[in-house]
This record gives structure tokens, C-alpha cells and sequence, in this order.
């Protein structure tokens, strides 16, 4: 478990609750959400990948894994 990795947060079933309440009680200077079911610590960004659609995507330190920015939220990153 040393690894850095992205933390995902699992919910059993009997546990769900709506993004938008995990957003409003997380710091949002330093967390955002950037797609319907994905919220990023800005701090684990490594960069931010300009496509030739527009549309940014996110790669995150020590994290393979490219993730997709939706248009409702690109605008978030247009400074970055």
C-alpha cells in the first residue's frame, strides 16, 4: 500500500450518497470535480493534456491512467 496512487473511495451499497455531497464537504481550493462521477486533488495533478478536440485531460503523478474532463467542467482548467 505504499504506492502513490490515486485514493478511490469505494461505497458498499447501503452506504451511497450523491457526489454533490462529497463536494461541498471537501476543501474546494483543493479538490474538483471534473467529470459526473470523478473529483481530483488538484496537489496530484502532474499535467494537463491539451487534445486536439479541445477537450483537456488530466494525468495524474504516478498514475497511468488518463482521465477524461467533461465539457461541464473544462473550463475549470483553462488556466492550468
Amino acid at each position: 500500500m505504499g504506492q502513490n496512487h490515486p485514493k478511490r473511495i469505494p461505497c458498499e451499497p447501503t452506504h451511497l450518497f450523491p457526489i454533490k455531497e462529497l463536494i461541498e464537504e471537501l476543501d474546494s481550493e483543493v479538490f474538483w470535480q471534473i467529470h459526473r462521477g470523478t473529483v481530483v486533488n488538484l496537489r496530484a495533478i502532474s499535467k494537463v493534456i491539451r487534445e486536439t478536440d479541445g477537450r483537456p485531460r488530466i494525468q495524474l503523478r504516478d498514475c497511468p491512467e488518463i482521465l477524461e474532463v467533461s465539457s461541464s467542467y473544462s473550463g475549470l482548467l483553462r488556466g492550468m
